[in-house]
């Protein structure tokens, strides 16, 4: 199913996963005797080359993920989620003055992630509360160091209609640094062709944000949204971090190939990015152009 404080948006990375099972968890509880929903999902990002301090940078990001949920009765339900990404960043330019030398260029970044989720459907209500970890660190300090953990606690409920809207807050223990977040969550049916929704896959609009669907047909629709995307990373053994910000507009066109097989392709601009390290020192990133692939298969 395809706002806050830059420091607080990383956040949401780790609440996406546990926000887009939710709607599969409503699904499962109203079929309690079905095979328990399961999907797996493979996302392939690049950038062009924008202008970072002294240095141009591209980047591509390889996304792998898996979801499940279980219902155990007509009320309660389990699920988890697991995911790994790589992200290799593409300097043209070597850039040893890159935050003023305060730390070392990096190549690539690995990202592990895992999440588990307890919810329990009352009425209309659905509760969710899901602890998540990950591990992120780039190609210039080992893992040992980059872990985050963190716990989301989710109220949504879903209208006669069908419309879904929810609240929620999350506590993060992340690298070097913890913040809480409140967070919306919605998908709208405005007409009986457009829907106003989080953008939730795994494309580069990240999961913050707000998208407006047109479903042209049962196979085929068009998406137009924004998005706040922001990544942190362990840099260095000794603590140093780094955190990615920027903005992202884009146009995603959608193709349901089977009931249970989608292909998402998007395309984009993204704007206002900055890098800044743990310590203080800042880097803008320039303006750059972006495109992707999100392929999902459900069982």
């Amino acid at each position: 199913m395809p706002i806050s404080p830059v420091n607080l948006l990383r956040s949401t990375l780790l609440a996406s996963s546990v926000l887009a099972g939710l709607g599969l968890s409503l699904e499962a509880k109203a079929n309690p005797g079905r095979p328990s929903p399961f999907s797996l999902q493979a996302a392939w990002v690049t950038t062009g080359d924008a202008d970072v301090g002294p240095a141009s940078l591209g980047r591509d990001m390889y996304m792998f993920d898996a979801k499940g949920v279980y219902s155990l009765d007509k009320q309660w339900s389990v699920g988890w989620s697991a995911g790994y990404d790589v992200l290799d960043f593409r300097w043209q330019t070597d850039a040893p003055e890159l935050f003023r030398g305060a730390a070392p260029s990096w190549n690539s970044i690995n990202r592990y992630n895992l999440g588990l989720s307890l919810g329990y459907r009352s009425g209309n209500w659905t509760y969710l509360v899901s602890p998540m970890l990950q591990y992120a660190w780039a190609d210039t300090a080992s893992s040992s160091d980059a872990r985050s953990v963190g716990v989301v606690a989710t109220a949504m409920r879903r209208f006669e209609n069908g419309n879904l809207l929810g609240l929620g807050a999350l506590y993060l223990d992340d690298i070097g640094e913890s913040r809480a977040l409140p967070f919306l969550a919605l998908r709208w049916q405005l007409t009986d062709r457009l829907t106003l929704a989080n953008p939730f896959d795994a494309g580069f609009s990240g999961p913050a944000g707000l998208e407006l669907i047109y479903q042209s047909s049962p196979a085929w629709d068009i998406g137009l949204g924004s998005s706040r995307r922001s990544q942190r990373l362990l840099l260095t053994d000794e603590g140093q971090t780094v955190e990615i910000d920027e903005w992202v507009t884009f146009a995603r066109l959608g193709w349901q190939i089977g009931r249970k097989v989608s292909l998402n392709a998007y395309a984009g601009w993204m704007f206002d990015g900055e890098m800044e390290l743990g310590s203080g020192e800042r880097e803008d990133i320039g303006a750059e152009g972006a495109a992707a692939l999100s392929f999902n298969v459900s069982f």
